[in-house]
């Protein structure tokens, strides 16, 4: 007979796997708006902008890939 403590869910786990996805898309939305607003907001150049946008989009859209194979 099978008792109630096998059929626990693994919070840790499950909380661990949305803040993955969730800071994946801070990733994405930082890159996004570092990428189209920096002049205002930062005061970076348009080079330096587009390039650190880039970046963190790619590293942000990488890690919510690997965070979706992780999970499924």
């Amino acid at each position: 007979m099978r008792t109630g403590s096998e059929y626990k869910w693994p919070t840790f786990h499950v909380m661990i796997k949305y803040f993955q996805g969730f800071m994946a898309l801070v990733y994405i939305g930082l890159g996004i708006i570092i990428f189209w607003k920096s002049e205002e907001l930062f005061h970076l150049p348009t080079s330096y902008s587009i390039a650190l946008g880039t970046i963190l989009i790619v590293y942000g859209v990488i890690r919510g890939y690997r965070t979706y194979q992780r999970s499924y």
